[in-house]
């Protein structure tokens, strides 16, 4: 079973517990080879127990009727096979708080600079855009329902002060962005 999201929708906790009620095992991420888990997991407010390789070898193994992966590849490939999509309500505190996790991923792995952190946001954020662009034009044209988690996220208003630079491009996002009826951008 695939279940496809952008990232910071709460896809992680949502697949977590799809795979304990089910009594599947997760694979998270498992398509999002540039994402190593063990960082993932150091990073992430959900800690997973056990981690699987991203090894062709590995997935040759895999029944995917018997697992549940979270993925956040949005290749047009990967949701034609996807079995659920997960959204937040609000689309734009998706964004806000990818803001917050790359910057905290700079810091755990790297050490860099202010310049470097707000660069590199830039950049994956712009190429964030357009991979959420397509996730929701996909959703819309192929009438897809959209499953969207009941959790309690990080304080949306601390982080639209922390990254209060970044509201222009954002906002702008929102301009160009057609969402399912239920989702708002705001």
């Amino acid at each position: 079973m695939i279940v496809s999201s952008i990232p910071r929708s709460g896809s992680t906790k949502y697949c977590s517990d799809l795979a304990d009620k089910l009594g599947y095992q997760l694979l998270d991420e498992i398509f999002n080879i540039n994402i190593e888990a063990k960082h993932k997991n150091e990073i992430h407010e959900l800690k997973l127990d056990v981690v699987y390789p991203k090894t062709v070898e590995f997935l040759k193994t895999v029944d995917f009727n018997k697992v549940v992966v979270n993925n956040h590849d949005t290749t047009w490939f990967n949701l034609i096979h996807t079995d659920i999509f997960v959204s937040r309500q609000n689309v734009q505190n998706s964004m806000w708080s990818y803001l917050a996790f790359i910057e905290k991923m700079l810091c755990q792995f790297t050490d860099p600079n202010p310049r470097q952190v707000h660069n590199t946001q830039v950049a994956m954020l712009q190429r964030e855009f357009v991979r959420a662009k397509f996730f929701y034009d996909f959703v819309i044209a192929y009438e897809k329902p959209v499953a969207i988690p009941e959790l309690a996220y990080s304080n949306q208003t601390e982080y639209r002060e922390k990254y209060s630079a970044f509201k222009p491009m954002i906002d702008h996002f929102g301009t160009v962005l057609k969402l399912p009826i239920g989702l708002t951008y705001k």
